[in-house]
């Protein structure tokens, strides 16, 4: 009986989990400045791959993709710039959550909404 019960919870869980797979787009607000962001995503499972950019046109592959429930993280290097890291969550039909750009000399914060895009 314990079995079945673990076994019913674990499919639950993954059955609660969110579907980033796809194309997203939106803004990043950091320092008063807006900045535009889009972004392909491929999960499987908890893992996430894909790339990020300013624009369909200029993307960046993703690094450290993760999914826990309905919460996304991934990291985008953005070459001599440093990296940006996302934590972004579920948010009715969108996402929204921070950016932190990382750099040797500190870091900036920011807010992140999303909305699904077609390709």
């Amino acid at each position: 009986m314990r079995k079945i019960l673990l076994a019913l919870l674990v499919f639950a869980t993954s059955a609660l989990a969110a579907d980033f797979t796809g194309n997203w787009a939106g803004d990043g607000l950091a320092q008063g400045e807006s900045h535009p962001l889009y972004f392909v995503i491929k999960q499987a499972g908890a893992n996430v791959t894909g790339s990020g950019g300013p624009d369909a046109t200029e993307q960046h592959p993703m690094q450290n993709g993760k999914v826990e429930g309905d919460k996304l993280s991934f990291d985008v290097p953005v070459g001599n710039k440093g990296m940006l890291h996302f934590d972004l969550a579920v948010d009715g039909e969108g996402l929204k959550g921070t950016v932190e750009l990382r750099r040797e000399d500190g870091t900036v914060s920011g807010t992140v909404a999303l909305k699904r895009a077609t390709a």
